[in-house]
């Protein structure tokens, strides 16, 4: 049976792209199994949000070498 808080978690995971990558998944109270597993995929999600927002800086650092 899948909890409602593992429902929760799976159902935002899914809803998450890159042009929503500042949203997280929510974190239960008690800190057993599925707080790790929330907290794993928050850090997850904020180092690709700095990955892509690095990468859009070098493109647009790029880009603007490139016009002058």
């Amino acid at each position: 049976m899948v909890t409602p808080v593992i429902n929760l978690i799976t159902n935002k995971t899914k809803k998450i792209e890159v042009t929503n990558l500042e949203e997280r998944v929510p974190v239960p109270e008690t800190k057993d199994e599925i707080w790790q597993l929330a907290n794993t995929i928050n850090h997850l999600l904020s180092r690709l949000q700095e990955s892509f927002d690095s990468q859009e800086r070098f493109i647009q650092d790029a880009s603007h070498q490139l016009k002058t």
